[in-house]
């Protein structure tokens, strides 16, 4: 029997000992909840548990590939296995593993059409070191009929110019732009991303809302959804919205499964679309709650 304090990335691997937790996505229009975010834990009251560790572990194991897809994996088991599944789920990958291939258990997944749709979440850090492998993967993704989302963007100056070629569907603002939005920096760096989702119907979502000074800073920063923290100030989010979000350009089904994007006989090639052909997505604009979200699943 193991021991639980002596867990190592092999058995967390091994006996699958992650678990999501699940940070709620809300639209500023109306407040309601159109999805939420997975974030990985690992075995509690272990080394570890947070995903600090929990990845700094499997990177020196060189098993960060296997910790992604597990990651994944469990992300979606556990939105699938709620009582009521989020229109959207954003699941993060690592930049280092966007040539590894799909373990059989989320082939299985996907196969099976989640109930929901799916946002892949990439950081700036893919842009310089894989540039090649992120478009392929963003082409999968989205011929899926799911949508790409690019992340802490506005560290690096490298993700602005990405942009136009990678088109993400989602542009998700760094913190540090709406804790710091009166920087020259920060008012640049949100006139082009405006500009940018202006262009392709993106939607923008600023990060780690916690105080209404954070939350007026989003909306001045143009972002039409944000991802609240753990002391979260939610924008009316104790009642059911009656407004619709501003409708995009991009008009794929916004809720239902993914499958209501593609056929289901249809088999995933890893040729990128055309870019005048590409698919498309839009943004959910009916409220939703779910048990999954909750202030305690909200450690970073």
């Amino acid at each position: 029997m193991m021991r639980t304090a002596e867990l190592t990335i092999t058995d967390v691997l091994a006996h699958r000992l992650v678990h999501p937790v699940y940070q709620p996505i809300v639209d500023l229009t109306g407040g309601g909840v159109v999805g939420l975010e997975a974030l990985a834990r690992g075995p509690a009251g272990t080394a570890l548990e947070f995903p600090d560790r929990l990845f700094a572990a499997a990177r020196d194991a060189a098993r960060l590939g296997d910790l992604d897809l597990l990651c994944c994996e469990r992300a979606i088991e556990g939105a699938v296995a709620a009582a009521a599944t989020p229109p959207l789920l954003f699941v993060n990958a690592e930049p280092g593993v966007l040539d590894q291939p799909l373990s059989p258990r989320l082939l299985e997944l996907l196969a099976a059409g989640p109930p929901f749709r799916m946002v892949l979440e990439f950081t700036e850090r893919a842009l310089p070191a894989v540039p090649g492998s992120l478009l392929r993967i963003a082409g999968m993704v989205q011929e899926w009929g799911n949508a790409l989302a690019l992340d802490d963007v506005g560290v690096d100056p490298m993700s602005l110019a990405f942009l136009p070629v990678i088109e993400p569907e989602v542009i998700k603002l760094d913190m540090s732009l709406v804790r710091n939005p009166d920087t020259a920096h920060t008012r640049s760096v949100a006139a082009l991303v405006r500009s940018e989702a202006r262009r392709t119907g993106a939607t923008i979502i600023a990060e780690g809302i916690e105080t209404e000074a954070e939350l007026r800073a989003a909306r001045e920063l143009g972002a039409h959804w944000v991802r609240v923290g753990c002391s979260a100030v939610r924008p009316a989010s104790t009642r059911r919205s009656t407004t619709t979000a501003r409708r995009p350009r991009r008009s794929c089904a916004a809720l239902g499964p993914a499958s209501t994007c593609r056929s289901r006989s249809r088999q995933p090639t890893h040729r990128r679309p055309a870019r005048t052909r590409r698919p498309t997505w839009s943004r959910p604009t009916a409220p939703w709650s779910s048990s999954l979200a909750t202030p305690a699943t909200c450690a970073s």
